[in-house]
């Protein structure tokens, strides 16, 4: 994962011989910015792994055991769920719950203080 700052002037190239494919989250420069919060509690079965952090964003890697369910809870700052293996969830937001398969990739925008839960309903992660 990289952040690129306001302003900084950037380009990117595949310099390989196979396809490259990214995902780019653009915060928009209206977007009033989110406040700070320390970390959720972990509930049992899921773990996290910090992959970026600095004071503008974050991001950490969540893996959900067979069954693992988050609690209910907000966070100051929005958040934006993509799934890196293909996985059957149940995504609470708000008074809505929808259950599915997630594929790779597919986003999920939570806004802030907005009240979210994810739980894991697959049997193989």
């Amino acid at each position: 994962m990289e952040f690129i700052g306001r302003d900084l002037r950037h380009a990117a190239a595949n310099v390989g011989t196979s396809p490259f494919e990214v995902v780019v989250a653009a915060i928009k420069p209206d977007r009033v910015p989110g406040g700070v919060a320390a970390p959720a509690p972990l509930p049992p079965g899921v773990t996290r792994t910090g992959v970026l952090d600095n004071p503008e964003v974050t991001a950490a890697r969540l893996e959900f055991a067979p069954a693992a369910r988050e609690m209910v809870h907000t966070h100051p700052y929005d958040l934006v769920v993509v799934p890196l293996t293909s996985s059957r969830l149940e995504v609470q937001i708000g008074n809505g719950k929808e259950t599915k398969e997630y594929a790779v990739g597919e986003a999920v925008f939570i806004a802030r203080n907005e009240p979210h839960a994810v739980a894991n309903l697959g049997a193989d992660r």
